[in-house]
């Protein structure tokens, strides 16, 4: 399932903005993240689980997808 609101980060390096549209293309980012020590990228992971497996709100991944990223320094860019 799609978010209302895809997310654009620059998770492949400056100027580089990868757009991501689900808690799946989110889930599959995480393996490419930068510090997976993280309270925010643990705390996303459980979310993805949880959104994937038992249906809830696909605005929580996208939430939490959000915090990971900024806590890792990654640039999300604002709409």
């Amino acid at each position: 399932m799609y978010w209302t609101k895809s997310v654009e980060l620059e998770l492949n390096g400056p100027g580089r903005l990868q757009k991501v549209r689900s808690t799946l293309e989110a889930s599959e980012c995480l393996k490419l993240w930068p510090n997976k020590q993280g309270i925010a990228y643990g705390e996303a992971k459980r979310v993805f689980r949880a959104v994937l497996r038992s249906g809830a709100p696909r605005q929580i991944a996208r939430a939490a997808f959000i915090r990971a990223a900024e806590e890792a320094g990654i640039y999300v860019k604002k709409r």
